[in-house]
């Protein structure tokens, strides 16, 4: 409900904005109806302008509606922003004139293209004005204005949407609806004379959506939310970074689908985009669909997208369209985007169906991976839908099915059924399936929604060790292994080089927090170490869940006399000669072994470490890093879980197991499980780890896991 007041307001400002005079003729664009139709009408015949109605929007190409300019002698014209899109990709088109009359373009409705601007400025300049227009129905058709060159930051990442018009107010605000600083986003809230009233009938849409202006004096005042994310320039300009209610959760992560359109059409190739999410909970992905200038590569619109956002916002398909559906008022039509389908992805290809046993199994897996039947083996399985974690669930398939793992950099270099099997059956070199960073992080369970569990593997068993536990954690809960296995021939690493890769690996799955890390045996002290770097990163770490992990270094000598000395008199008073033996002993030992660890840490600052020995000889360079390692406490919640079947010490050096308690200025806790060291991972006693571990981890994370099941 707009009133005759709002309106005036806006006819005023717009008209001064534009310099709208009686001598200027504009082509009737907008369907009646729309504030667009309304913003056209009252703007130039209140200030005495010509309007030319003469335009079919639906059986008019854009080549048509500039010769109509000309014909017209049109002075100002608005338009959709995907009209002007492909007004300027007609620029490369030889002997193409721009229209005479024009002094003036507003464009509006969808983002701007900064490479079109760009190219706009270059091929026009100064000679026509150039004007991006913003604004809600809610606040009487447009909000803001901005005319190109005003801004020093406008360039190729973004256009803005400009400043206010008169007797408008314009609000960055957080969650909280607390203003935020220059440059960072928040939802726009919009004040003045043009918020409407409210909804025709609708009162609770009403208080949803128009809120009481706590920045006014006047009670009456009120600001419209307006739903957009948006952030502040340093020069007062806003800059439209997409809709709120356009975030979607794939595999657990936000992903904001206006982000990666705006990434996209930065692409020189790409005239339209847009990306959608298909598929039912399990099976979503993101698809984006584009019109192309001239030719468009989705390899290499892959890299564009991949270079500059996260691999879980990466589409895992590019649909080149001849043209984008658009409605009526000139906006791309998302509803009217056809289903992915693999024959939409490009040109007919010679098809080969499955033949070898290899083969048919391969397909079979691949189907699983993708959702989708692979009845042609010469298929690219990433043009096929797949993306980063769909190849690691198929990397996992093949290791199951054929008992051999290959590197994700063969998948890369090979993404066909034939070629893998080619592989499989020994008929191609595999000379470079070395794991590279790309293989750093495998997701047994990928899917759910709960916060992930990132455990680093096991050196001598094996990722694949993990398995059991995470089908048993359930559906709802991410699971990954972190790989950090050093080279061979290369100096012993230390732990805090392996947990600064393992953090690395981390980050670059989910780049932002609140994380929770695990680790069996030597991978527990990674962990451990691996959480303290995060924590030093400013990110939020949960829970740490160490499996039959010895802690480092420990006892620590010379700390607790008291303790030690009450304890040295009971042996005395007690068993005698035996166990001082026993004790003195171990102490010798410990002290040797304090004294190996300083000094192989002065030889790790010169990089004169032992070499790692050959592959199965593991123990020696874990057990070196393991004393050159120096942990430091950490105020984070640890459990460490001891296999039932390994006995615990009960002499005046504790078992190293429970050491751990030192180390953690938070909650610490201990779980016996079934099994030995060895066994406690596998099968049938997994179950029992997953029920404890499960509990533990609802507990570091309540309000998660109350979401998950609502």
């Amino acid at each position: 409900m707009i009133t005759h007041q709002s309106l005036v307001s806006y006819v005023l400002a717009a008209a001064c904005v534009y310099g709208i005079s009686d001598s200027d003729r504009r082509i009737q664009f907008g369907w009646m109806g729309s504030d667009f139709f309304v913003a056209e009408v009252f703007n130039h015949l209140c200030a005495g302008a010509t309007l030319v109605f003469c335009l079919d929007r639906q059986g008019n190409s854009v080549t048509e509606f500039l010769q109509l300019l000309d014909q017209q002698r049109i002075t100002i014209t608005g338009m959709p922003s995907s009209w002007w899109h492909q007004w300027v990709a007609l620029f490369s088109q030889t002997g193409f004139t721009r229209p005479h009359s024009l002094r003036a373009v507003i464009t509006g409705m969808e983002q701007v293209n900064p490479a079109a601007l760009q190219t706009w400025k270059r091929e026009v300049g100064t000679s026509i004005r150039w004007f991006n227009a913003y604004g809600p129905t809610e606040t009487t058709c447009t909000s803001t204005i901005y005319e190109a060159g005003s801004s020093e930051w406008e360039g190729e990442q973004f256009v803005p949407i400009g400043r206010p018009v008169a007797s408008t107010r314009t609000y960055v605000l957080d969650r909280e609806r607390n203003p935020v600083p220059v440059g960072i986003p928040g939802e726009l809230y919009i004040g003045g004379v043009g918020v409407a009233r409210g909804y025709l009938n609708s009162p609770e849409l009403t208080a949803q959506r128009f809120l009481r202006d706590p920045f006014s004096a006047d009670p009456e005042s009120r600001l419209y939310r307006t739903g957009d994310q948006v952030f502040y320039l340093p020069d007062g300009n806003l800059v439209f970074l997409g809709r709120l209610d356009r975030q979607v959760k794939i595999r657990g992560f936000r992903v904001e689908l206006d982000e990666i359109e705006a990434v996209l059409a930065r692409h020189p190739s790409v005239r339209e985009c847009a990306v959608i999410v298909q598929g039912q909970e399990s099976q979503q992905r993101l698809i984006a669909y584009l019109s192309a200038r001239g030719e468009a590569d989705p390899g290499q619109l892959r890299r564009h997208v991949s270079a500059h956002l996260p691999s879980y916002m990466l589409p895992a398909a590019f649909v080149i369209l001849a043209s984008m559906p658009h409605t009526s008022g000139g906006k791309i039509d998302r509803q009217s985007l056809p289903a992915f389908e693999p024959e939409l992805l490009g040109p007919d290809q010679q098809f080969q169906v499955p033949a070898t046993a290899t083969e048919k199994q391969l397909a079979a897996l691949w189907q699983q991976a993708l959702g989708v039947p692979v009845t042609d083996t010469t298929a690219n399985f990433f043009e096929l839908g797949g993306d980063s974690l769909r190849a690691a669930q198929l990397i996992v398939l093949i290791q199951e099915q054929f008992g051999r793992e290959l590197a994700f950099r063969t998948l890369l270099r090979a993404p066909t059924v034939a070629r893998i099997a080619a592989i499989l059956d020994g008929g191609e070199n595999t000379a470079d399936e070395t794991f590279s960073e790309w293989d750093a992080v495998l997701p047994l369970q990928p899917e759910g929604w709960l916060t992930p569990l990132f455990c680093i593997s096991p050196i001598v068993q094996g990722p694949y060790s993990f398995r059991p536990l995470a089908k048993h954690l359930g559906a709802d809960r991410p699971f990954f292994v972190v790989r950090v296995l050093p080279k061979e021939g290369q100096r012993t690493p230390t732990v805090e080089e392996l947990a600064s890769r393992a953090a690395q690996a981390i980050r670059a799955t989910r780049p932002q927090g609140p994380y929770m890390l695990g680790g069996y045996c030597f991978g527990g002290t990674v962990a451990f170490e691996a959480a303290c770097q995060l924590r030093s990163m400013g990110e939020e770490v949960q829970m740490i869940a160490l499996f039959d992990t010895p802690a480092p270094g420990y006892p620590k000598l010379l700390r607790g006399h008291t303790r030690n000395w009450r304890r040295l008199r009971e042996v005395f008073v007690g068993d005698g000669a035996r166990k001082i033996i026993s004790h003195l002993d171990m102490t010798g030992r410990l002290i040797k072994r304090k004294v190996v660890g300083q000094t192989e840490r002065r030889l790790a600052r010169f990089e004169l470490t032992h070499p790692i020995p050959e592959a199965g000889d593991f123990a020696s360079w874990q057990e070196r890093s393991t004393r050159m390692y120096v942990p430091r406490p950490i105020d984070v919640p640890i459990t460490q879980f001891i296999a039932q079947d390994e006995a615990i010490s009960t002499r005046i050096l504790e078992d190293p197991r429970l050491a751990w308690r030192e180390l953690c200025t938070g909650e610490f806790h201990v779980r016996r499980v079934s099994g030995s060291h060895g066994t406690l991972l596998e099968e049938p006693r997994a179950v029992d780890l997953a029920r404890i571990l499960s509990g533990l981890l609802r507990q570091a994370n309540p309000e998660k896991a109350s979401a998950a099941r609502r």
